[in-house]
């Protein structure tokens, strides 16, 4: 199998003739079921058969995606590289697919159930929505899928969502996207917040814009929803492992507009998870630090409740590392 797509790979486009046509869309339509290894066989490639068949990338295209189930090695084999931005840009891959955007969307939502490197980056997703909005909801979908390994499975949908944080409607975007996923998983509250966190990740070099971009979002997600105590329940839960500066901006704006008590003793004050290495003292005078900063700002009887919830969580702290020295002392 390898050796005949390298003949079709190879053949000068002068020597193309009609029976080649039949021949290579018979190579396609007979998968090597049994094909565990090989390298990228770019579908691109064959456009020089659009010389004798103007429909041969098409139907190439389609027979291929029909087969999936039957061989999906040999599916990414042809369509791997096709959303790789080192191979075709992400704007001539939908020039090339313009006789038919829905197959093109049908081949990329594939892709992605098949490897979480597929579109690694996102970047066409996020060009793709441009023109094509409707395949966010499959794509959210195919999150929401029962899998053994979902974990790895969210970080690799959300991560290629994360360039819609550059677009100029992301807050639109956002909305929709976090929406739809609280109410994909309504049962399952966990994947719904873990699923948004990795959203919010920041990459390396991320510039202050797209920080300035989240919050503005939090901000507007938190004048809309403050209300429902649920929903505001898992959005601090994404919150609450934010940087402190930024946790403490969301959670003041959503008592300056919600100061019953019941809703706020449902909202995390804390992260979910300690983290680091070493001694946790330092994270516990943290944490300490970031709690006693909240205390200024809830002066008055409306916010008597919300104070001493807050300084019992300030006093457990200070237990907590009054527990830590006292063994430390005692190791020593």
């Amino acid at each position: 199998n390898t050796w005949l797509w390298h003949f079709y790979f190879e053949m000068p486009e002068n020597q193309i003739a009609e029976k080649h046509i039949g021949e290579l869309i018979s190579f396609f339509f007979n998968p090597p079921t049994q094909l565990k290894s090989a390298g990228y066989r770019p579908l691109d490639d064959i456009k020089k058969f659009t010389s004798v068949d103007d429909n041969i990338f098409e139907n190439a295209s389609r027979t291929i995606l029909a087969n999936y189930d039957k061989c999906p090695f040999v599916f990414n084999l042809y369509f791997g590289l096709l959303f790789n931005p080192y191979h075709i840009s992400s704007k001539n891959l939908i020039s090339l697919y313009s006789f038919d955007i829905e197959l093109l969307a049908a081949i990329y939502l594939k892709g992605t159930l098949y490897s979480e490197h597929f579109d690694y980056n996102g970047e066409f997703l996020i060009e793709f929505l441009k023109i094509y909005p409707e395949i966010i909801d499959e794509y959210l979908s195919q999150v929401a899928q029962p899998e053994k390994y979902r974990y790895r499975k969210y970080e690799s949908y959300m991560d290629r969502l994360r360039g819609i944080w550059k677009e100029n409607d992301y807050i639109n975007k956002v909305d929709y996207i976090v929406g739809k996923l609280y109410t994909l998983f309504k049962d399952s509250r966990w994947d719904f917040e873990h699923c948004v966190e990795h959203l919010f990740v920041l990459e390396h070099n991320a510039k202050e814009e797209i920080v300035v971009k989240q919050n503005e979002w939090i901000d507007k997600c938190i004048e809309n929803k403050y209300d429902d105590s649920d929903f505001m329940n898992s959005l601090f839960c994404v919150i609450s492992e934010l940087p402190t500066d930024r946790r403490r901006m969301a959670l003041l704006k959503f008592l300056s507009l919600n100061s019953n008590y019941d809703d706020f003793e449902k909202i995390p004050l804390e992260p979910s998870s300690w983290g680091g290495s070493g001694s946790m003292i330092p994270y516990m005078q943290n944490r300490i630090t970031y709690l006693s900063s909240l205390i200024p700002y809830l002066s008055g009887m409306k916010y008597l409740k919300h104070k001493q919830r807050i300084e019992n969580y300030i006093d457990a702290g200070k237990e907590r590392i009054k527990q830590q020295e006292i063994q430390k002392l005692l190791e020593n």
